[in-house]
């Protein structure tokens, strides 16, 4: 896993019908081994394809796995929870190996949520980034990634060093839990970061690192945007040595608190010379941050405290400069359906959401 391989073909999906007709194709397609790890396998036309597929390739003999969060489970749409359950169940009849994530260990909490996107197919294929499996995810903007490569088990293997985490692991997951060299996981040419919880904060630091790298502009496209005190002072610092900041984040999401108290960092953020757009078209998913000189962090993890420190979650770091480029284009399509937050703007905010945001954002860790 610490070698450095050929360089990925990388492909780029910025709305979600087109990569589950992807994904879906591939899954068909696979020749050995197919796994999956979901924050969310919701219950409905796309998870009943899904199904279907996986259960037809176990069929012709290949192992076929799948992880989702047992919180995920239960709250994406609560009249799903039942069906979601009788789906898994189906699966694991069916011979699809299933586990239901629970989080276990000394230092892993009922909060510390197996929050992966991931799908590796055979040797030399992987998807990863913002999409669960679910029927509203479609009406949703969302990013994600296909890679092609030569990867080896590397992909396959990350399902078996979160498992080992789960209070149902099997014993061949547990014995391995000490056996993967984490500190130089690569996906070909793409290093693989984890949040592990009470122990690796890989995403943070390399997010540090990018923001610290920048010399022309920073890019951060996020579903949430609650940058914790230490990335605040970065990207001030930067934009006070004319490093340029735009801030792509959706203008709603599921959960208003999140809504509430992101205006503290805008405000301070605009006053100082960032770029900050709220796009108001549909809930928008992505997790992404990236710069002119083609330094990409792309996957599961938000702009948030939780999923630097406390839920497992994976990102890929990432050198390719026409991905820069790509994601850059896309980014100027998008803020055309957005709400510039200017400094007018954020100067008009009134005193009480001011003081709300202001309030919430101290409380952002445990949001």
């Amino acid at each position: 896993m610490g070698e450095k391989m050929a360089a990925n073909k990388y492909s780029l999906y910025s709305d979600v019908i087109p990569f589950y007709s992807d994904l879906a194709t591939s899954l068909e397609n696979a020749k050995h081994e197919i796994t999956m790890m979901y924050f969310i396998f919701d219950y409905g036309n796309y998870s009943s394809r899904y199904k279907r597929i996986l259960i037809h390739k176990v069929s012709e003999g290949l192992r076929v796995r799948l992880m989702v969060d047992y919180l995920g489970t239960l709250v994406d749409r609560k009249r799903n929870m039942v069906k979601n359950f009788q789906l898994l169940k189906e699966l694991k009849e069916n011979g699809v190996e299933i586990i239901v994530y629970h989080p276990s260990g000394p230092r892993i909490t009922f909060q510390d949520r197996m929050h992966i996107k991931l799908c590796a197919i055979d040797d030399s294929l992987v998807y990863v980034g913002g999409s669960n499996i679910g029927d509203n995810y479609p009406q949703w903007q969302d990013s994600n990634l296909k890679i092609e490569g030569e990867f080896g088990k590397s992909g396959h293997d990350i399902y078996d060093f979160v498992a080992a985490h789960s209070k149902d692991a099997e014993d061949y997951y547990s014995r391995r839990k000490h056996s993967f060299d984490i500190s130089s996981w690569r996906l070909g040419d793409a290093e693989v970061l984890l949040t592990i919880p009470g122990y690796r904060q890989d995403i943070f630091y390399k997010l540090i690192d990018l923001m610290l790298r920048s010399k022309g502009t920073i890019y951060l496209r996020h579903w949430y945007f609650l940058p914790n005190k230490e990335l605040m002072n970065i990207l001030l610092s930067q934009l006070e040595r004319n490093t340029k900041l735009r801030v792509l984040l959706s203008d709603k999401t599921k959960i208003p608190i999140i809504d509430w108290a992101n205006p503290f960092a805008i405000e301070k953020l605009v006053k100082a010379g960032a770029e900050i757009y709220r796009f108001n078209k549909q809930f928008m998913h992505s997790k992404i941050s990236w710069n002119d000189e083609g330094q990409i962090i792309f996957g599961s993890a938000n702009l948030d405290d939780r999923a630097f420190k406390n839920n497992f979650e994976l990102c890929l770091n990432i050198n390719n400069q026409n991905l820069s480029t790509e994601l850059t284009m896309r980014f100027n399509q998008d803020i055309l359906s957005c709400i510039h937050h200017d400094r007018k703007r954020v100067t008009n905010y009134n005193f009480r959401k001011t003081n709300i945001a202001k309030l919430l954002y101290k409380f952002s860790p445990y949001l």
